[in-house]
């Protein structure tokens, strides 16, 4: 066969070829994933998260093509018994990144170390005050209880009230709360109060007498010696002429009356009106809910346990992530809604206004402002209150 016969055919035949490779190569690209790649170093001892991965204890998806330019967020989910430590890798340190190249990152997940016991200091009421009660936080000493010692967090700021019973005074307090009845718990404390009887007491001295008038025109300037007490002297002086009567001064103050009666007098200043145990126990929940508050700003997850011993750990120590935030602010409203307190119960459910800006160390800062709705009960009389339950619903917007 001549090459003239056998030329078509072969121009067929490459030309067939090139399209069949054509073909080929863009079905390759149609099925070729498009994006730059996000690779998860897988972590032990919990899991990463985040659109199309789920990285580690709970999942092996470890890779995902990611469009150009997409931001990323990790999560971290660390299993129980362990804490999350930080990212590791192009998402250190707050667990974000711009897909702008691939990116390889991770995370490090450690066992939670066991929070050694606060440090507590007592406090002790002695002598046992008599004609009165000392009050304070799980102290309720003297005539109306028996509870006089009571352990406190070291360095804390104890305050103690004192009130007096009927016919009694109180005078003060004694050792280590004198004289206002603070103290600061940095080493262990005793302290007292002293009541003494109204009738026992000692009056005022009375005030010194006028000094005399000088003399002058028309009459002497006092009175004649010899003269008793009360007598009219000096230009005023004389009856039946229109001038007054210099009166005499009064009886000193606690001088027996003609039945032989002594005048209770009271003491100097102002003595603090007896504190009902409602009142008393409204000042310790408002306490606790300000405790709360200071554990978010510190970002201090088991503080924030101590007040809520129910709480969501892993919740919160997402929420408190030391990684993610650079602080938090919290704040309780003053007007706090007591829907029930039973302060011998050691029952109370309240309602407040909870504010808390998050202040992340990437995007802007984040605020919730919630209405808090919490149950909290005391073990006992002597216990310390705290959060049994909470729930939160966003506070509704004011109208403008």
């Amino acid at each position: 066969m001549s090459m003239r016969r056998w030329l078509p055919v072969g121009v067929a035949a490459f030309v067939a070829i090139g399209s069949i490779a054509a073909i080929a190569m863009l079905i390759v690209s149609w099925l070729r994933p498009s994006g730059v790649l996000l690779t998860i170093t897988k972590p032990a001892n919990g899991t990463l998260t985040a659109s199309g991965i789920r990285c580690g204890t709970r999942g092996n998806d470890c890779t995902a093509n990611r469009p150009k330019d997409e931001p990323i967020e990790l999560s971290p989910e660390p299993d129980a018994g362990y804490t999350f430590v930080g990212y590791t890798g192009d998402c250190a340190p707050g667990g974000r990144t711009v897909m702008s190249a691939a990116r390889t990152c991770g995370a490090a997940f450690e066992p939670l170390t066991q929070t050694p016991a606060a440090t507590t200091r007592s406090l002790t009421i002695l002598p046992v005050p008599t004609g009165g009660t000392v009050e304070g936080i799980d102290i309720l000493c003297g005539t109306k209880g028996t509870a006089c010692s009571a352990n406190h967090p070291e360095n804390v700021l104890v305050d103690l009230i004192a009130t007096a019973d009927e016919g009694f005074t109180f005078m003060g307090f004694l050792g280590d709360c004198a004289p206002l009845g603070k103290t600061q718990m940095t080493s262990p404390r005793t302290c007292s109060a002293n009541f003494q009887r109204a009738s026992l007491v000692p009056s005022p001295p009375p005030p010194p007498p006028p000094p005399p008038g000088r003399g002058g025109r028309g009459g002497g300037g006092g009175p004649a010696p010899g003269t008793p007490p009360g007598t009219p002297a000096g230009p005023n002086a004389g009856t039946g002429s229109g001038r007054g009567m210099t009166p005499a001064p009064p009886p000193p103050p606690n001088q027996p009356p003609s039945g032989g009666e002594t005048i209770p007098v009271g003491p100097p200043g102002d003595v603090k009106a007896p504190i009902t145990p409602d009142e008393f126990a409204k000042n310790q929940i408002q306490t606790l809910l300000k405790e709360f508050c200071i554990a978010h700003e510190e970002l201090n997850p088991e503080g924030v346990q101590r007040t809520y011993p129910t709480v969501n750990m892993q919740a919160l120590r997402n929420q408190l992530n030391k990684s993610q935030y650079k602080s938090v602010r919290c704040n309780v409203g003053d007007a706090i809604k007591f829907d029930l307190l039973d302060a011998a119960g050691g029952k109370a459910k309240v309602e407040a206004d909870l504010t808390r800006v998050y202040e992340h160390t990437v995007n802007k800062p984040k605020t919730d402002e919630q209405i808090a709705t919490m149950s909290l009960s005391r073990p006992s009389g002597r216990g310390t209150w705290q959060i049994d339950s909470a729930t939160y619903r966003p506070k509704p917007k004011k109208d403008k």
